[in-house]
Order: C-alpha cells, then structure tokens, then sequence
C-alpha cells in the first residue's frame, strides 16, 4: 500500500518543543565535532536513516496482533498482551543524536517497509528518549533531565511499501541532502545492498541496535556505524586530493 513521505511537522498535532531551532536547522549547515568546531576526524552524517522492524525495536509488527496501545506502567503492547520493545541501543542513539553537541546538524529519519503505518506512528509517540540516554555532551538547550518521544525526534518519516531506494529517492528530494552525507542502518542484508548502491554509508546490523554483548573496548553496533561512516569520509577526502 504506497504511502507518501511525511514531513514530521505534518505528522503529529502542534507540541511544545524543547529546541524549536533544532527542527528548523538548515540540511546545508556544516557538520559539527564535539568540541563545536568543523572536524576531519569527526565527520558526522547529515542525515541518519534508521530501519524500524529488527532495527529500533522487536518483535517486527506484522508479527502483532494490532491496534497497539499503551498501559498505564509505559509499556507499549498489542492486543493480546506481546510487548514491542525499543532497543537499549537504538534508545541510545535516537537519543546521542538529539541531544549531543556532536550531532547537532544531524538530522532524524525513519524508513520502513512496514504495512503497519498507524501503529508506527503510534508507537513513536509513545517511546521516549532521555537526555540520560545519551553518552555524549548534551546542547546548551538541554538539561539532563530534558525528554522527547521518538516522534519528537524525526524531521522525516518514510514508511511504504517496495524498494528501499525509493524511500531515499523521497528522503533526498525532501531533504536536499546529498546520498553521501547521508547514514543507513537496517538488519537486512538486501536493504543494504539497495541503498548503498546509491552511494549512501549503509551499515548492516544484523542483531539490531542492542548494547548487549559490548565489552571494554568493543563498539556497539551505533558506535560502529558512526565508524563506518568517518572511514567512507576519510577515503573520499583523500581521493579528492589526489585529483
């Protein structure tokens, strides 16, 4: 069932915005490091694309029994008591992109091929996200104790049906980001073999987000990601210098 791409200020009703500026931040602004300043060595994505089923949560929806809902203990479930469940690691990310100093030109996209549409985006007002979660410095905007859901998050959702190439078709038309600067995670194997056939850093992890099984001195699948992408930026640097 094709669905069109949806800017995030279109999906939700009007709500009170920590960082307003954030939302509204322009897709041709340099990327930041962490101390504030432009960084080769801190390469950072202008667009982080995160699967949904496998990826930022489990089980996968069609494997619920619809309409989602939320209890009074927070728990997000179906209708016969199965609880979908955010990954320690994705909440991690979800939050270190939003409210680190490093990542604050980076912008928040959602892209499924999920039929379950509405539950979705029910599911993504519902799980939030903590200052706390994240590992990094946090804006000048933000406290620790500052919170936001996972709707709060996003700039762009892009959940249809087909090709995963379709969704970044919509992505960079909608974003004007460019397929270099942008940053793919998904579980599938065939997703990331489409995506990175556009020239987009596609990361493969199998396991989802999870933390566990990190030890002292391995990353996690977020952190390795981030990696990833810093290593493709790296080698594009040195091709251009040699030209």
């Amino acid at each position: 069932m094709p669905m069109m791409l949806v800017n995030k200020t279109q999906l939700c009703a009007p709500r009170r915005r920590l960082a307003p500026a954030r939302a509204a931040s322009s897709s041709s602004s340099p990327t930041s490091s962490p101390s504030g300043n432009n960084s080769s060595k801190n390469k950072t994505p202008k667009l982080v694309v995160f699967d949904l089923d496998g990826l930022i949560w489990e089980p996968e929806l069609y494997m619920m029994d619809m309409p989602l809902r939320r209890r009074e203990d927070g728990n997000v479930m179906d209708r016969f008591g199965d609880t979908l469940r955010l990954y320690d690691g994705a909440k991690r990310a979800l939050a270190e992109l939003h409210f680190s100093s490093r990542f604050r030109e980076t912008q928040i996209a959602y892209a499924s091929r999920t039929h379950q549409k509405k539950d979705a985006l029910r599911a993504f007002e519902w799980f939030e996200l903590s200052a706390r979660d994240s590992v990094e410095d946090l804006h000048d905007d933000y406290t620790e104790a500052s919170s936001v859901t996972m709707a709060d998050v996003a700039r762009y959702v892009e959940i249809r049906s087909g090709s995963k190439q379709q969704h970044f078709r919509n992505l960079h038309k909608a974003s004007g980001i460019a397929y270099e600067d942008m940053l793919f995670l998904d579980n599938e194997r065939w997703n990331i073999s489409e995506v990175s056939a556009l020239g987009v850093c596609s990361v493969y992890c199998p396991r989802g987000l999870v933390d566990e099984g990190v030890s002292l001195g391995d990353h996690s699948e977020w952190e390795r990601a981030l990696v990833e992408y810093e290593a493709v930026a790296i080698k594009k640097r040195t091709r251009q210098r040699r030209r």
